[in-house]
Order: structure tokens, then sequence, then C-alpha cells
């Protein structure tokens, strides 16, 4: 057992960085050197599983991820040529840019979130710990465009994902009602059946995935303080899709974090965990309400690692199924992507990361995406390889078997 596991790192269980022994060093930097100098290999998964008898897959419900690593819907998920540059980079899925429910006639009672992006700007933050890590900073929220351009888009994107056999999730903003409002019933309809209809007009490899968005700047709204209302949202909405969606169609949330204490968050993940959703994304980025802007880095690792160590039943319960959970929130390493997996989440969903400035990754060509891929599964000291061996886990989704089987207590877990 290392030192980071007896709690002096809390809530991390895993040391910042590992150092392999003799070969094992050798092999992992020679391939890290030689993938920032040629790029990396087609097949990744391949690759590690016959070099170092490594399974990287990850899973969403029952489809296998090549591996767990994935976009998170944002700006980086709204052109072909970024989804296209991340298929070829050998990312695990991608969710795209959320696109806004609205009715047949265009009307959306979340027209405010239409909002045009602005330029992003990344920096570095300090997290209240004293630990620094990155965020990005942005006022656009979802889909600026019209509905049609974003049928288009999707379109494009299932096709090419099902020649690349990468799963392609829609993100969508639904009507989120107060507690004397209705849903807008509406809306759910037409948006649902229109995007079902783009999914039906081929076979398709994999069944449609998609992640209801429940955004950080839903913080903006006094009913995110109201529980009731809260559970409202979580347990009508996955119905409302479903009863306007396809049979071969698995319907999750990524779920906001709210301002205040860990308390209320542990009650709304406890609610997300009991309700029909299919998958789960846990958690989307913190809010600041005082520059209306939400944020990242380590703050964020920090809230989303405490309140699922504080869950581990309610997530062992919820995995026990075919249903999964993705975790988000910081996730600039290996060593991060394994920290939610030892709570529960099979896949990682990544944005910042694929946006640090160019000097911090150590291949010098390729799509950031790429780059960023070699860090986080090749980096010697950081990279998921090097720390699936130091750990001695053979297969990424055992991780998540062995929380089902009450293995992974967090803080006095052994790995080995």
């Amino acid at each position: 057992m290392t030192c980071s596991m007896l709690g002096i790192n809390e809530p991390y269980v895993f040391p910042d960085e590992v150092e392999l022994d003799g070969k094992l060093r050798r092999m992992v930097e020679e391939d890290y050197t030689k993938f920032n100098r040629n790029g990396l290999p087609d097949d990744i998964g391949g690759y590690v599983l016959k070099k170092y008898g490594i399974g990287l897959d990850g899973r969403i419900c029952d489809i296998r991820l090549r591996n767990p690593f994935g976009k998170a819907s944002g700006q980086l998920s709204m052109n072909l040529n970024q989804v296209k540059d991340d298929l070829e980079a050998g990312l695990g899925f991608i969710v795209l840019k959320t696109v806004i429910a609205q009715d047949e006639s265009g009307k959306s009672r979340m027209e405010d979130w239409k909002t045009r992006e602005s330029r992003m700007v990344v920096e570095r933050i300090r997290s209240k710990g004293g630990r620094i890590g990155w965020t990005v900073n942005w006022r656009g929220r979802g889909w600026s465009k019209s509905f049609e351009d974003y049928l288009d888009f999707y379109r494009a994107s299932l096709e090419m994902g099902d020649e690349y056999e990468v799963p392609i999730i829609v993100s969508c903003m639904f009507h989120v009602p107060s507690k004397d409002e209705e849903f807008e019933v509406k809306e759910f309809e037409f948006t649902v059946s229109k995007l079902c209809g783009v999914y039906l007009e081929k076979r398709r490899k994999f069944d449609m995935l998609m992640e209801v968005d429940f955004s950080p700047t839903l913080n903006l709204l006094d009913d995110v303080k109201d529980p009731e209302n809260v559970r409202r949202w979580f347990d009508e909405i996955p119905k409302l899709i479903r009863n306007y969606g396809i049979s071969r169609m698995k319907v999750g949330a990524k779920i906001f974090n709210v301002v205040g204490d860990d308390e209320y968050q542990k009650e709304i993940a406890r609610m997300a965990l009991t309700s029909d959703f299919d998958f789960l994304t846990f958690f989307n980025r913190l809010f600041d309400p005082v520059k209306k802007m939400a944020y990242g880095g380590y703050d964020l690792s920090d809230r989303n690692l405490r309140v699922m160590d504080e869950l581990r039943d309610e997530i062992a319960n919820y995995i026990s199924s075919q249903r999964t959970i993705s975790g988000t929130g910081n996730i600039d390493s290996g060593r991060m992507m394994l920290e939610y997996a030892v709570r529960g989440c099979s896949s990682g969903q990544i944005h910042t990361f694929f946006q640090i400035p160019l000097r911090f990754y150590g291949m010098m060509r390729g799509s950031r995406t790429e780059r960023a891929l070699n860090e986080l599964i090749f980096n010697p000291k950081k990279g998921l390889i090097p720390f699936m061996i130091h750990e001695g886990f053979g297969r990424f989704t055992d991780i998540v078997e062995n929380l089902k089987r009450g293995e992974n207590d967090a803080g006095e877990r052994d790995h080995r």
C-alpha cells in the first residue's frame, strides 16, 4: 500500500506520480518518447494489450469503449473537423455540443441558453487547498446555430462514429420547470423525435445515446435550491424522453454541481442514483455566482471525489446492472482517471486538458487530442499504463468490478 492511500493526500488515494522499476520503466519511457516523435499507434488498445498485457477498455452501459477517455460536450465538439480529429486520434467516445430543446415552431423555454460562445481563455487556477490546475473560461452555453444545422451535424457525426466504431453521444438541454410549472412537453416531443429520426436513417453500430445536460449555469435559477423540484426533474425528464424516443436508446444525464456545501450535492447525487437514467456523468463544473462563470481545477476534482466517497454503496448499487457512471472534472492524467475509476467510473469525460498550452504536451506533432492521449496513457510518471502496472490492475473495467464486489473502499483499499 502506498503512503497516499493512508489519507495523507485526501481525497486522493494515489500518489501524484509513480516510479516503475527497471525494465517496465524503460518500456513505458521508450513508448512515450517514440510516440512523442512519431504519433500514437492506430490501435492504441491493441498495442497496449499486446505489449503490456493491460486492457484499456472502458464502458458506457453495455457499450465497450476502446479506452475510457472521451470528449465532454462543449466548444471542442461542435464541428466535424473536431469530431474527425478526435476519432483519428483514438478517443473512446465523443459527447457533442449541447443542443437546446425547442418545439416545432422553434420556441424554447431555455432560450437564454442559446448563447453564442465567446473566445475561450485557458488559465491556471489555484484551489482552496493550494494545488495548481487548469480551468477554461468562456460565456457560451448551448448550440447557437439553427436546430436543422444541429441535425446535420449529428447525422454526419454518427456516420463518422460508425466508421471508426466509436459511440457518439448527443447532448440536450431540456426545460426544467419551477415547482408551479408544467414541463414543455412539445419541446420534448419535437426535439427527441427529430434526433431519433436522424439515428434511424441507417443501421447504426451502437444504441442511440442521449445525455441530458444539467448545466452549472442552472445555479442561476432559484429552483435548483429546492430538492423536491430537482427530484421532479430527475424523475420526469427520462420518462418524457422515452415517451418520444426509440427502443434502441439509452438516456443519461450530466449532473450539475450546486453552489454550497457537500451535503446538498450528496443529496442531489443520491437522487440521480435512484433515478431511471441509464448512465450518469459525475459532476459538471463548479459555478461562481459572483462572476457567473463555471470553473474547474482541483476544487472540482476535490469535491467530486469527496462526494463520491460518501456514496460508495449507492454507486455500487447503481452500477450493479448495465448502468454506468462517467467521471468528469480535472482529468489531466491517467492517475486522475484512476481516482474516478476506483469510485465506480468506467469512463471519463475531458474538456480542459485538450486546451492547455502546447508546451505542456510531450508530443510535438499531431492534434491536441492525440497529444493529450499520449500524456493520459503513456506519460511515464502520470499515465494510465504506469499507474495500472504500479497498482496491479490488469483491465480498466476490473477496477469498477472491484467496487461492485466491495473491494474499492476509498481511503482503506489496497489495490494490489
